[in-house]
């Protein structure tokens, strides 16, 4: 019989799957090669324990590194679960090209798209964007403000324009320097009008050098300017690039716009089934595990929906031998709402794992029936995968009941999902390339959409809105219309979603939603909307048509702080005729429905009561 080992970088396990498609099998060595320095001192000593170092271990089988499992909720939870994680193939993407912000780097935690893969690997990045003429019209200079660590080259239409602390180009590159980004210098690039074509396209690149394949840290940060150093910004911080990661792009790489290579196709392997049944029973039944790409990191999501379950039952299941005896349970949500339904609301989830993993346990301990996640999820951006796989395993090994039973969640998007492409972005990197992790970890009743709602039973609704991030306000008005229309008369009607629209003033208010969804919010008897983004607590009095009322109104409670570090609030918030309670504390929201009897209740991770609502007699 296989185990499993469990640690905060995954899971190593055996697996007998036959990979094809010319994929290089990989032995205990390579594969720990191919790891991050983190999950390599991770694996050494389980690897250790379960195979033996010296004869134990076979040459010629190949190790699977796993996150999760997690559960999820997006058609019916009386009667559906979908089971999913992520599969690591050792195939990590490196080697074409892929979209991200700049900057590019790893080991200083300062990085807007992570390499995670870069050190003792590659010691090259290249990067792409592209400008018009006529941003750079009568210019007298064009210059670079950039951070980097620790050398680079400067590329206008394929013609060299710049190079600092490297000679030679390429793998052949030999470092000089050993630079440290701290903040951003100054370069006026040299012969830039001979390069540049007038009046049309021009194409920026810039080969990014580290100092040696086991460096530390790496930084590439670029920003376009003309007119000097404070001068005009043509390609600004944070801007979207293209950008190359290990390997060799190609000739005539820097004169020329690529094109994003999407993720290669799962290859042909043997058929994996997951097993199911209901508490209790004998028999179990085997369900297919499906299998897509996990965006472009070359890694795999494999997910199973189990259908046709009994509603308020419990249930256990267990993946594929391939992984090596993981296990689960969990339970589906009643069918008539005769019983009091226990769930947590709360987003902005991510900023250490500490923070993390301490509200994740509070969720386990509260023993709800569900978790409803506002958004900001991972704070992966879509370009730092590595977050991903650390927010799936927080929840698969924290959130857990005291009975054993895994949490289904119920998700909305936020903007640290999405990455925002530039006006030029080509079709395949619009959404939902712009929030490609998210898309690929998650399923929706509509692909690619982010809007839907769960219905549980007749008793309750839950709504799930996208507030600017993927999809735009007003193009969701008239589908949120037809939904809380046809569940006017749900006992219980929730809404979730990002960005706040009643908020403390810790940042601005999304006053889109105030415009177009609150009327139909009010309209329709919406209980509670769930708002989230700005990383405190709130809770307002119930509103309508812009005034506090004591009935007939909506209440508005969030605004993310799960897991990140807090905001100020402004002392005006307290003075919000709204206003009901505004502390900056990391909280999540518990909820309890009997009908349209509905309580919430804030709590901290240790389980502190900071808020009531209704107010304990």
């Amino acid at each position: 019989m296989s185990r499993s080992y469990r640690r905060g970088g995954g899971f190593a396990v055996r697996s007998r799957a036959v990979w094809r498609g010319g994929r290089k099998k990989l032995d205990k060595h390579s594969f720990l090669r191919k790891t991050s320095f983190m999950s390599r001192k991770s694996l050494i000593l389980p690897l250790a324990a379960l195979f033996g170092f010296a004869s134990a271990f076979s040459a010629t089988a190949e190790q699977a590194r796993i996150n999760g499992p997690i559960l999820s909720w997006h058609l019916d939870p009386t009667t559906t679960m979908t089971v999913s994680w992520i599969e690591h193939t050792g195939q990590e993407a490196t080697g074409r090209w892929q979209f991200g912000k700049a900057g590019f780097g790893y080991g200083d935690n300062d990085d807007a798209t992570t390499l995670s893969g870069m050190q003792d690997q590659f010691a090259q990045v290249y990067i792409v964007q592209k400008f018009d003429a006529t941003a750079v019209t009568g210019a007298s200079e064009l210059g670079l403000n950039i951070s980097y660590d620790d050398a680079f080259i400067v590329y206008l239409n394929g013609q060299e324009v710049l190079r600092e602390g490297v000679e030679g180009a390429g793998k052949a590159g030999t470092v000089s320097t050993d630079h440290e980004a701290e903040g951003f210098d100054y370069f006026a690039l040299r012969d830039w009008k001979a390069a540049l074509k007038e009046g049309g396209e021009n194409i920026l690149a810039i080969e990014g050098h580290n100092h040696e394949l086991a460096s530390s840290d790496f930084t590439l940060h670029p920003v376009l300017v003309r007119d000097g150093k404070e001068g005009r910004t043509i390609i600004g911080k944070g801007a979207d690039w293209f950008y190359f990661a290990g390997g060799d792009p190609g000739p005539g790489w820097a004169a020329r716009m690529p094109e994003i290579e999407t993720a290669p196709a799962a290859d042909e392997q043997e058929a994996l089934a997951l097993d199911w049944r209901e508490a209790g029973a004998d028999e179990w039944t085997s369900g297919k595990v499906e299998t897509r790409p996990f965006a472009d990191t070359g890694n795999l999501i494999r997910w199973t929906l189990l259908e046709g379950l009994k509603p308020g039952a419990n249930y256990e299941f267990k993946l594929p031998d391939d992984y090596a005896d993981r296990s689960g349970k969990f339970r589906t949500a009643d069918a008539d709402g005769s019983k009091p339904v226990r769930f947590v609301t709360g987003g902005d989830m991510f900023h250490t794992r500490e923070f993390l993993d301490e509200m994740n346990a509070r969720a386990g301990a509260e023993d709800p029936l569900f978790a409803l996640l506002g958004g900001d999820l991972a704070y992966a951006n879509a370009v730092a995968a590595s977050r991903w796989y650390d927010w799936v395993d927080s929840w698969c090994e924290k959130a857990v009941t005291p009975g054993g039973l895994m949490i289904p969640m119920i998700v909305a998007i936020g903007n640290h999902e999405t990455i925002t492409p530039g006006a030029w972005a080509p079709p395949s990197v619009q959404p939902p390339h712009s929030a490609k992790f998210f898309y690929s970890l998650f399923l929706t009743p509509e692909k690619y959409k982010s809007n839907y709602t769960v219905d549980f039973g007749d008793y309750m609704s839950v709504v799930i809105l996208d507030s600017n991030h993927s999809q735009t306000i007003v193009s969701q008005t008239s589908w949120l219309a037809g939904q809380l229309e046809e569940r006017k008369e749900r006992p219980a009607l929730f809404v979730c979603y990002h960005r706040p629209t009643y908020g403390t003033g810790a940042k601005q208010d999304e006053l889109g939603i105030r415009t177009q969804w609150v009327p139909l919010f009010e309209q329709f008897g919406v209980d509670a909307v769930f708002e989230n983004d700005h990383h405190v607590y709130k809770r307002t009095l119930p509103i309508l048509k812009g005034e506090v009322v004591k009935k007939g109104g909506v209440i508005y409670l969030g605004d993310g702080s799960w897991g990140v570090r807090t905001r100020n609030i402004p002392k005006a918030a307290h003075d919000l005729p709204y206003m009901a309670s505004a502390q900056a504390k990391r909280h999540l929201i518990v909820v309890e429905a009997k009908g349209s009897e509905i309580n919430y209740t804030a709590k901290e991770a240790d389980g502190n009561v900071i808020d009531r609502y209704p107010a304990a007699e």
